[in-house]
């Protein structure tokens, strides 16, 4: 916001003047983006995992993979993630070590959580994030290790990890992550660009006026807008889960509370308000011993 690559938008006409008189003042970022960290999290879980698995778990990740990202698609988009997620998990079934699919499916239960709208915002799936979010990483550094093989450690274990083990959690007490996400806004960058390479003449007088009027005339005459293409993907991917089994509560093998003690007291105590609910209703706190 302080212009450290770039000037901000808001302060393009003057680049001297105080975001207090814009108000600005007390901008707040999210520590998490769920569309970016997720998306940008499976992609680097499936880089790093193939180099963890047998050949033919490998093979079965590549196959999910061409299936959706195949040669012929230039760009990887959050639902694409999302959906190779789904489909991963789904044949992996019965052919996986244990641990990777728990991994995988845990990937999956975040996700279902954090584009949840507001109403399903419970105390119980807010719980269960929490759980997840720990299981997982904790899963991430059984299957993959604290010393990645194909990418580097920050790149692994950097800002997405952290955002979705740390942040998202605690954001979802307060805001919904479907509430959070901004893919409406994403596809008209990806309107924006095609509508600049194939009409746009590349003079800085054309590029602006050609972009609003073109977009204005696609959003009047187009048959399908941009809310009905959200629903459409959403209720394709809500499809391909339902090939899924419904997940049980989350267990804690006997590993975790011997061989990551450390963790396992700093995760109790962010979740110590919600012990007396999840002891009274048996909600997704069970340690397997």
């Amino acid at each position: 916001m302080k212009g450290q690559i770039r000037v901000p938008a808001l302060c393009y006409v003057n680049s001297s003047v105080h975001l207090e008189s814009l108000n600005l003042q007390n901008y707040e970022i999210l520590p998490c983006e769920p569309m970016h960290d997720l998306s940008n999290h499976i992609d680097t879980i499936f880089k790093e995992l193939h180099h963890h698995v047998l050949p033919e778990v490998a093979e079965i990740l590549n196959k999910c993979f061409n299936l959706v990202c195949g040669p012929g698609k230039d760009k990887k988009r959050a639902c694409d993630m999302r959906t190779i997620l789904i489909i991963a998990a789904d044949k992996l079934r019965g052919k996986a070590p244990l641990k990777v699919q728990q991994l995988i499916n845990n990937l999956v239960e975040m996700q279902h959580i954090l584009y949840n709208p507001d109403y399903e915002r419970t105390p119980r799936n807010i719980l269960r994030l929490h759980n997840t979010t720990f299981l997982h990483s904790i899963l991430c550094f059984e299957v993959l290790g604290y010393q990645p093989k194909k990418i580097t450690r920050r790149k692994l274990y950097g800002k997405y990890f952290h955002n979705l083990s740390t942040h998202a959690p605690m954001q979802v007490r307060i805001i919904s992550g479907q509430s959070c996400n901004a893919e409406d806004e994403e596809r008209t960058f990806k309107a924006i660009t095609s509508i600049t390479k194939s009409t746009s003449s590349n003079h800085a007088s054309h590029l602006i006026g050609n972009v609003l009027i073109r977009l204005q005339c696609e959003d009047a005459f187009k048959e399908i807008s941009i809310e009905t293409r959200k629903h459409e993907t959403d209720g394709n991917i809500r499809k391909l889960s339902l090939a899924l089994p419904n997940f049980p509560n989350t267990l804690f093998p006997s590993f975790v509370l011997h061989k990551y003690r450390n963790y396992w007291q700093p995760h109790l105590e962010r979740i110590s308000d919600f012990l007396g609910l999840a002891l009274m209703f048996g909600w997704n706190s069970t340690v397997k011993m």
